[in-house]
């Protein structure tokens, strides 16, 4: 098929490396794919008086553990972070953001189920 969009994911020693190679299938894949994640990354957007992001710490810590990168953000002390990605209710999270995967979701079974090992 022409215009065929390819995803490839390649496990890296470090954790997951995902390339998005664009082209046809008749031709070679170029070398110049961008890299678009190195390994999983979640932004976890929480605050110390919200009870359900208390309750998530142990999760993330697993997750941690398990090679994700997490990078937890106080929305008390960054509510310019919270504009920029549009956060509106606590936890939410941001999964490989900065990236083509790009997504947000309050959810953290959908977390475990997308960068979960």
């Amino acid at each position: 098929m022409k215009g065929l969009v390819r995803l490839l994911a390649v496990s890296a020693a470090v954790g997951l490396t995902c390339l998005l190679i664009t082209g046809r299938e008749d031709q070679p894949i170029e070398p110049k794919a961008k890299p678009v994640c190195e390994r999983p990354h979640v932004l976890a957007f929480t605050a110390p008086w919200c009870g359900a992001c208390q309750r998530i710490k142990p999760v993330l810590r697993q997750l941690e553990a398990s090679g994700v990168k997490i990078d937890t953000i106080n929305s008390d002390e960054h509510p310019d972070l919270c504009q920029k990605y549009g956060i509106t209710s606590l936890p939410t999270f941001i999964i490989n953001p900065g990236t083509r995967l790009e997504r947000k979701t309050t959810d953290i079974e959908e977390v475990v189920a997308e960068v979960g090992t």
